[in-house]
């Protein structure tokens, strides 16, 4: 278990606690080993990204462009509020869905063809109209643009304005 510990001097440390019971051979508890392991840094480390997250969120999520990331298996792992808003949801109904599950069946060979372009590490810019939600044409400018790590296309990132 993660605990906080608190000092003779006041101080706080965030301790991990990781206990074994030991027993006899007939399985009767004699006494555990217990450790425990300063994990201060690694959670201050953790509050950081997460601050830092919500930062990156706030300014995403007013940006009226629809941004979303999908990774090589067409699974999202970033959309914000304006890209889910889109589709009728919030981010964190989207995020974790793959792309056919996000985009209308009629839509999906157009989208599929660009998309393994984009993967192949070709970017891809284009305008289409689209359907909202809301059952209300829009014209779009879009853009795949792959996502390359080390060489490898990992996944693409999208905008639609």
């Amino acid at each position: 278990m993660e605990i906080e510990v608190h000092c003779k001097n006041g101080s706080a440390l965030q301790v991990l606690c990781s206990s074994t019971a030991v027993r006899d051979a007939q399985g009767r508890f004699l006494h555990s080993n217990t450790t425990v392991v300063d994990i201060s840094a690694r959670k201050a480390n953790e509050q950081r990204m997460a601050a830092h997250e919500v930062f990156l969120r706030a300014i995403t999520d007013r940006i009226p462009a629809r941004l979303a990331y999908y990774d090589k298996d067409l699974v999202c792992r970033f959309a914000n509020t304006a890209h889910a808003g889109r589709y009728g949801k919030l981010p964190s109904e989207i995020v974790g869905s793959h792309l056919s599950d996000v985009v209308r069946p009629e839509v999906m060979p157009e989208i599929l063809s660009r998309v393994a372009d984009t993967l192949s590490g070709n970017p891809q810019s284009f305008e289409a109209e689209r359907l909202a939600a809301n059952g209300t044409r829009n014209f779009f400018e879009i853009h795949y643009i792959p996502d390359f790590q080390n060489g490898v296309v990992e996944g693409i990132f999208i905008e639609l304005h």
